[in-house]
């Protein structure tokens, strides 16, 4: 790995993301968000206490996977939104809890 740079192909992104994501959080109050989790591990190592503990508590509440919609018609999508109503509702309430609870503490 290390003779073909294939390293440095893996870990340059990753470290460059870490870096701008940390730039603006400070500058501009911003938050990070990420797929990959060594950015996370990385950037909750890496950051001040109150911005751990909101990504930590962020994480936890919102650890679940959604499916894609990309080959679905919109028109389903209503329907099935029409039909199951109250489920959305929950999944939408539960979500701003989930991130209600996530201001960052001090």
């Amino acid at each position: 790995l290390k003779e073909y740079g294939f390293l440095e192909m893996l870990t340059e992104p990753i470290l460059e993301d870490i870096f701008e994501q940390n730039v603006h959080v400070h500058l501009n109050k911003t938050q990070y968000l990420t797929n990959r989790e060594i950015d996370f591990e990385l950037a909750t190592s890496i950051g001040e206490p109150g911005v751990i503990a909101t990504s930590k508590s962020l994480i936890e509440g919102l650890s679940h996977s959604i499916p894609t919609t990309e080959s679905v018609s919109v028109d389903k999508i209503i329907r099935l939104r029409q039909k199951e109503g109250e489920a959305f509702e929950v999944y939408r309430d539960t979500l701003y809890n989930v991130l209600k609870r996530a201001i960052p503490r001090t």
